[in-house]
This record gives structure tokens, C-alpha cells and sequence, in this order.
């Protein structure tokens, strides 16, 4: 019953959820509505503390579990794949965006640690290692990955993608990245060299305590790879405002210049063109350090964020300039 009050609640602020959302072909379980309403508890325990005993820690940690909660509770209602027939499907995002694709545009699939990337044409369809998937999803993305001869991803005999075996599968990969030798790395694919030279990257990051500290015991070559990583990422799953409201503006004042680097012409001349066209000051994006929904979502009427996004879309994957880059600077990584 408690929890039923508080999805009303929550439904009150941000929206009805519809009630086919369980018919979806991918969903993310009820789990993480409780991980949600968790946060948002904390959160605003932590706010009525920083309230009454002014504590500096509390009101840290009251933004933090607010927002996280917020953005997981929009990841349970929005995020989701849907079946439109054996050719397309629509996949929405956490902000509620709907994007029609062709399973035929389907690629590859890519395991990360904790989620699965599902290269479209030019863009990125994230599922989340928690998502229930149907069936006849699987199936299609199967079929899909097999017409494109990628037998890799798919177990031998079986018809469907045994998704938690992928995540298990891609950890002990990325494991592996670590310990090769510049000779095992220079004799990866295109697709995972890359992916290996940034878990490698990350790897440095994540060994100090100041993620700023780990960014800089990373040599020019491997910042280069990190920043436009991160910065294609960022676009390609939420559009250029995302990246600007989880990224601070040391990352942001380098992106146009490790674009040149890359010899990504196009799009440094995209970026370039749209940051000067509308005057964002690239060393100070305070005004995108967001704490609620409504904040993040009001940028988007800032500036027409989506003259920058769909050009993005139709240019060449910044990954094709990497995978050059990575193996011809190959001893730095």
C-alpha cells in the first residue's frame, strides 16, 4: 500500500505511468522504483537534517539521494523497447524521447560491466543489465546480430542472447583488456581496441578517490580517447545538453580541440559553429548543474539543442576516428 501511495506520488509530479508499460518488450523491474523511492527517503532525511543542524555532509548527500532518485524513477517509467512489427521497434529514453529504428540497422551488440550497448545505424540503444527483456525482443535482436555475421555475441545453438551471461562474459574481458601487452592490444579488432584502451583509461581514473585526480595521471593520447568517449556517449544517449549537465566544463573546454586531434572535422566544425552561433561559455556551464528534473529539462529551452543533436546523428561515429587514433598511437595506451 506504501508503495503504491508513493508511485501516485511520484506519478503526480512527473507524469502517469501508462498502464501497458509491463507490455513493453523491455522494461526495468520494480526493483528499481524501490531503489528510487530508497533515494528520495534518504535524500530528503538528509535535507531535513541539513535544515535543523545546518551539517555541510547532510545537504551533500540530500542532493545526491534526491537526485538519484529522480533519475531512477524516470529510468523505471520511461526506459523501454516496444515492438512495433518483425522490422522496427521504438526504443524511449529515461527524459520520455521516442526513437523509431530498423532491426535490419542493427550492428553489434556491445557488453559493458554493468549494461549492453546496441549499435543502430549511427546511434546507441543502452540496456541496463537489470532490464527484463521478452522473448521476441531477443529473438529479433538475435537475427538481427546474425545477419550481420555477429557470432561472437550469440551463444552456439541457442536462438536467443543469454543477456546475463554477456555482462559476465564482458567483465572477465574487460579484465583481460587490463593486462595485455601493447603487442595483444595492437592485435584487437578496430571495434575492441577502442573499447579496450578506454577500459584502460578507466582503470587509471578509478584508482584515486577525485575521479579530477585520475583524469590527470592519464597521458595527452588517453585523455584524447576518455574525453571523446565520454562526450559520445553522453550525445548519442541523451544529446549534447546531457553531456553538458554530467560534465564539467574542464571536460567541455577540450572537446572541440581533441576533435581536431582526432581529425574529426565535421564535427568539430558542428560544435564549434553551434557553441559560437549561441554563445555558451564553455568554462563556466554552472547554469547546467541541475538537482531537479525541471531544472535539466528547462535548458532545453535555453538553446535548440536539437540543431546540434540531429546533424550529430548523421555524421560519422566518432569511434571511427578512434579506432585510427588508438592504433596509431598504440605504445601510449
Amino acid at each position: 500500500m506504501k508503495l503504491k501511495i508513493l508511485v501516485i506520488i511520484m506519478e503526480k509530479i512527473f507524469g502517469t505511468i501508462p498502464d501497458d508499460r509491463s507490455r513493453a518488450d523491455m522494461y526495468l523491474p520494480d526493483r528499481l522504483l524501490a531503489m528510487s523511492l530508497v533515494f528520495l527517503a534518504g535524500g530528503i532525511i538528509c535535507a531535513i537534517i541539513a535544515i535543523f543542524k545546518l551539517a555541510a555532509w547532510a545537504i551533500v548527500f540530500a542532493a545526491l539521494g534526491i537526485v538519484l532518485g529522480i533519475f531512477a524513477f524516470l529510468c523505471w517509467k520511461n526506459q523501454s523497447i516496444r515492438i512495433i512489427s518483425d522490422e522496427q521497434f521504438t526504443y524511449t529514453t529515461m527524459f520520455g524521447k521516442v526513437r523509431t529504428y530498423y532491426f535490419s540497422d542493427i550492428q553489434r551488440l556491445r557488453r559493458n560491466q554493468d549494461s549492453m550497448t546496441l549499435f543502430v545505424a549511427n546511434e546507441k540503444v543502452h540496456m541496463e543489465s537489470m532490464a527484463i527483456i521478452s522473448d521476441r525482443l531477443a529473438d529479433l535482436i538475435t537475427g538481427a546480430l546474425k545477419d550481420q555475421g555477429t557470432s561472437v555475441i550469440i551463444k552456439q545453438h541457442t536462438p536467443k542472447i543469454n543477456f546475463k551471461k554477456t555482462v559476465e562474459e564482458q567483465i572477465k574481458l574487460e579484465a583481460s583488456y587490463i593486462g595485455m601487452s601493447i603487442e595483444e592490444l595492437s592485435r584487437l579488432s578496430d571495434d575492441q581496441i577502442v573499447n579496450a584502451a578506454l577500459v584502460r583509461a578507466e582503470n587509471i581514473v578509478a584508482s584515486q578517490e577525485d575521479p579530477n585526480n585520475g583524469f590527470n595521471l592519464l597521458n595527452e593520447d588517453q585523455r584524447i580517447l576518455y574525453v571523446i568517449c565520454k562526450f559520445e556517449m553522453e550525445v548519442l544517449n541523451g544529446g549534447l545538453c546531457q553531456f553538458f549537465a554530467n560534465y564539467d566544463s574542464t571536460f567541455a573546454s577540450l572537446v572541440s580541440e581533441y576533435m581536431k586531434k582526432i581529425d574529426a572535422t565535421e564535427h568539430k566544425e558542428l560544435f564549434d559553429s553551434f557553441i559560437e552561433k549561441h554563445q555558451i561559455n564553455l568554462r563556466d556551464l554552472s547554469s547546467f548543474n541541475c538537482e531537479t528534473v525541471e531544472e535539466f529539462t528547462s535548458q532545453y529551452d535555453c538553446y535548440p539543442f536539437d540543431d546540434y543533436d540531429m546533424p550529430f546523428f548523421e555524421l560519422t561515429p566518432l569511434q571511427n576516428y578512434l579506432n585510427s587514433f588508438v592504433r596509431k598511437h598504440i605504445g601510449r595506451f
